[in-house]
């Protein structure tokens, strides 16, 4: 059933609510990666259900069913407190103190002279063995002036005061000194004997769900008549859109690590629900980037910055929890063949950004441009292209410089060169930019139950980020597709469109899932066009102008 919440309710939405609906349309559309929105026109009808469909209030809909299982929040950490005020540092050395003779005021000292006083240590500016001020102590006459009591040790790169939380990073109990991470991600290194107090907290398990239901809130009245109001809502886990992150500063973390970061420097914390994952450093790499007054739902979706582009992962919802997961390749064998289908198929083929010669550039010890010796890498797709397609591709990384390992290794010229190939194979490999970039999108209504339709009826199985052959044996395609949107009618309970992409940051090709709450763009101004598109289709325009 389709129910209505009051939000000024404590509800159990387990239960029918304030009322259940009989709207006669009802559609939701999820994005993988992106939006998430459900779109209903209702009667005007005598009971008065339709007063509930205000700004605020919360829908209950049936969704396509998925299962969620294997995930974990949190991380396993060990945290500890400063037991006074100290420093983390960057190598593992800390000042030593120096101390000179005792100040005497009966010897003859001489310009330069150093000595030790009240445990402080001072050095002679001027003297005149004659005068009476030969026998006033330093830290009362004008002849001394202050010098450190203590010499080297390692730059200091966080002050920190008393009780101060601290994350272990390495180190042994028979070590002095350990490496530690502050919650802001500075790391750096104390003395063991500064820490007090130990903790230790685990990765939660999170229990298998099976979701058949979600909620949606109301963020606009689109229309009403004297008949029939229609609506605009929002998946719920975007409530986290109105929390931002004070400051996380996430370096080279797991992608564990850089979720529970993100949740430790909100302003306030997220309590409606769990955000969980199973990626891995393993299989996914890791995460840096320094995030400042940003919400939360931007952390996790923005296309170029957020956790789920970073590591390419799957985002599921259910209700206030949320799920950043590896993306599994099911494929149930499903197949659409270009030219067999009726003109429910729209089919979409781009190759105009294909790159198939990537040269990577770097910079060698003078801060100058540092190539390959075979300058560049070729895609095994080249040759399949009538043309070259190069690009150049800015490697992050100096000779002589620290190679970002924490492990104070200054890259060299081979280092350095083999981590330019593979990032110029990453391109190839992940983000496959040497593939012309399909897409179809499949219309059930528009198809209807014609004799073409039998080719492609059983795509109502599917489930997002599924895997979709598509083939057009005319042009040599068979091409891998991924399911990147469904169109769902909550009253019939049935797919009534998907579509389907090898574009890896589909959430690019609508508005940004992040920008979906108390934003002024909606999806339906920039409907399956990125930004990216609307400038260079302004800069075309500009230049026909000009001439």
């Amino acid at each position: 059933m389709i129910c209505v919440y009051d939000w000024t309710q404590q509800n159990d939405y387990n239960t029918f609510g304030a009322a259940v609906l009989n709207p006669s349309s009802c559609v939701t559309r999820q994005i993988g990666g992106g939006g998430y929105t459900l779109k209903m026109t209702h009667p005007v009808d005598r009971e008065g259900k339709y007063k509930l469909l205000v700004n605020g209030n919360i829908i209950k809909a049936p969704v396509p069913e998925e299962e969620i299982e294997n995930a974990y929040a949190g991380r396993d950490m060990w945290i500890y407190y400063t037991a006074g005020e100290t420093a983390l540092r960057d190598d593992p050395s800390e000042p030593r103190s120096v101390s000179y003779d005792e100040w005497n005021g009966s010897n003859i000292y001489v310009v330069g002279s150093k000595a030790t006083f009240s445990r402080k240590n001072w050095q002679c500016i001027y003297f005149d063995d004659s005068s009476g001020q030969r026998f006033i102590p330093p830290d009362d006459s004008p002849w001394w002036k202050e010098i450190p009591g203590k010499t080297g040790g390692g730059t200091v790169v966080a002050s920190l005061p008393a009780g101060t939380k601290l994350i272990w990073v390495s180190g042994s109990y028979s070590d002095t000194w350990w490496k530690m991470c502050t919650l802001g991600g500075v790391e750096g290194w104390i003395k063991q004997s500064d820490l007090t107090g130990e903790e230790h907290r685990e990765q939660d398990e999170i229990q298998p769900v099976r979701i058949t239901e979600q909620l949606f809130r109301i963020k606009r009245i689109t229309d009403q008549t004297e008949h029939e109001i229609s609506l605009e809502a929002e998946h719920v886990s975007y409530d986290a859109n109105g929390l931002l992150i004070q400051k996380a500063e996430i370096a080279k973390a797991t992608p564990a690590t850089a979720i529970w970061m993100m949740q430790e420097g909100l302003y306030e914390p997220y309590e409606d629900g769990t955000i969980s994952t199973n990626l891995t450093d393993t299989d996914s790499g890791t995460y840096t980037q320094t995030i400042k007054g940003k919400s939360l739902i931007w952390a996790l979706l923005d296309p170029s910055s957020g956790i789920v582009a970073k590591f390419d992962a799957a985002l599921k919802r259910n209700n206030w929890d949320i799920y950043v997961l590896k993306k599994q390749n099911t494929d149930r064998g499903f197949y659409i063949r270009y030219g067999v289908n009726a003109k429910g198929i729209h089919w979409d083929r781009d190759a105009k950004d294909v790159v198939t010669r990537i040269i990577p550039v770097a910079k060698d010890e003078n801060g100058n441009d540092f190539y390959l010796t075979n300058l560049y890498v070729d895609s095994p797709l080249i040759s399949a292209y009538p043309r070259i397609r190069m690009q150049q591709l800015s490697v992050n990384g100096q000779v002589g410089k620290d190679d970002g390992s924490g492990t104070d290794t200054p890259w060299t010229e081979s280092t350095l060169r083999a981590e330019m190939e593979a990032k110029a194979q990453e391109k190839y490999d992940n983000e496959h930019v040497d593939q012309e970039k399909v897409e179809v999108t499949v219309d059930f209504l528009m198809l209807g139950y014609t004799e073409e339709y039998r080719e492609v009826r059983r795509l109502e199985q599917v489930a997002m980020y599924d895997i979709v052959h598509a083939v057009n044996p005319r042009v040599g395609l068979d091409a891998a597709l991924r399911v990147v949107e469904i169109e769902w009618d909550a009253i019939r309970k049935r797919i009534t469109g998907i579509k389907l992409s090898n574009i890896a940051d589909q959430a690019r090709k609508s508005v940004a899932g992040y920008m979906m709450t108390d934003q002024s763009v909606t999806e339906d101004k920039i409907a399956m066009q990125t930004m990216t598109d609307i400038v260079e289709a302004a800069a075309d325009r500009a230049i026909r102008i000009l001439g």
